[in-house]
């Protein structure tokens, strides 16, 4: 498969993992989406999970889980994930040692401002890291992922973090998505969506993210129009997506 046909999450997964096995201690991926993140943190598999105890869910959050259409990822449920950056401080003061008895840590942390605790924090980890020379302790065994502005990044960490840009779809990637979700939800749309819509629809969505695509094609499956059939199948889908492109404060579902 070319570069160019390589899809956007694939590209960042591998880039992701290739950075881990370079021993880079920082990997920053240039985004606000934390769902982007979270997927990543869970799909690149640089730091195997293990649950913690069950968590429960009462019947108010199972209906509210249902209603909005999303149940907690796995990453709650994970006893070595955290998006507390001051919990890197215990593993860079004892993760060094093979008797240290926790397990590695998946960190997945966003960088909104200068913050001098943070950067503590991090610097304090990176040097540690650096130090340490055995690959399957805890501290070189875990990964940190950050996400946000990299010109938040302490000029001194800049050298030990892989910085990550993140694609948009291509329009064939495109199409994939838009025939996934709806084979996905062909009993909820109850027609076979023709290729010229396909077509209409993924050229509309150039210039999008994954996380926007996805979004909006769910609403474009989900919502109806006033002969109530879903929106995709509506001559008003066009109309509906370059609004929300002109609209840039707006998030994804803000049909």
């Amino acid at each position: 498969m070319s570069q160019d046909n390589v899809r956007v999450m694939e590209k960042l997964v591998l880039q992701c993992r290739q950075a881990y096995y370079a021993r880079k201690p920082l990997v920053l991926v240039d985004t606000e989406d934390i769902s982007l993140m979270e997927r990543l943190a869970q799909e690149s598999g640089v730091v195997s999970l293990f649950k913690r105890r069950e968590v429960s869910y009462d019947q108010k959050s199972l209906r509210y889980y249902q209603y909005v259409g999303e149940y907690p990822n796995d990453l709650a449920k994970a006893e070595n994930y955290t998006y507390l950056v001051k919990d890197l401080q215990e593993l860079a003061e004892q993760g060094s040692s093979m008797d240290y008895g926790k397990l590695p840590v998946l960190l997945v942390a966003h960088l909104t401002q200068k913050d001098s605790t943070t950067e503590q924090y991090l610097r304090n980890y990176v040097h540690a890291y650096m130090r340490c020379r055995d690959n399957r302790t805890a501290l070189r065994s875990s990964c940190v992922l950050l996400y946000g502005d990299p010109g938040l990044l302490p000029k001194d960490l800049v050298c030990h973090t892989e910085i990550l840009t993140v694609e948009y779809p291509t329009q064939m990637e495109i199409k994939e998505i838009l025939r996934r979700l709806a084979e996905k939800e062909r009993e909820t749309i109850q027609q076979i969506i023709d290729e010229a819509i396909i077509d209409e629809v993924s050229e509309c969505m150039v210039g999008f993210s994954l996380s926007q695509v996805e979004e909006y094609t769910n609403r474009l499956l989900w919502v109806r129009d006033e002969n109530d059939q879903p929106l995709i199948f509506s001559e008003n889908r066009k109309e509906a997506i370059l609004d929300a492109r002109l609209r840039p404060s707006a998030v994804p579902g803000s049909f």
